[in-house]
């Protein structure tokens, strides 16, 4: 599972960090991803990259999962949402 940004940092994933984790996924066709993207939109400055970004041959194998709680400032509901392949 992934997260990034980071909580309570705000920290993201340089554009490499995610590469390599996507070229080692790519040797190990069976291990899927789970992408918690919950504060995509609460960052401070600097893209926001995700194995699927820099990688779009793992969207079949990646689970992304969100939510409106964080980035619509509504706390205490728990409403969320997932994407992912069939």
């Amino acid at each position: 599972m992934l997260n990034s940004p980071h909580n309570p940092t705000g920290a993201v994933y340089t554009r490499e960090e995610p590469r390599a984790f996507a070229d080692l996924l790519l040797e190990h066709e069976h291990v899927l991803v789970m992408a918690d993207d919950i504060y995509e939109h609460m960052r401070y400055g600097g893209p926001f990259h995700t194995p699927v970004h820099v990688e779009p041959r793992l969207r079949e194998r990646t689970l992304t999962i969100s939510g409106v709680s964080k980035v619509y400032s509504m706390t205490g509901w728990r409403i969320g949402y997932a994407g992912g392949p069939t």
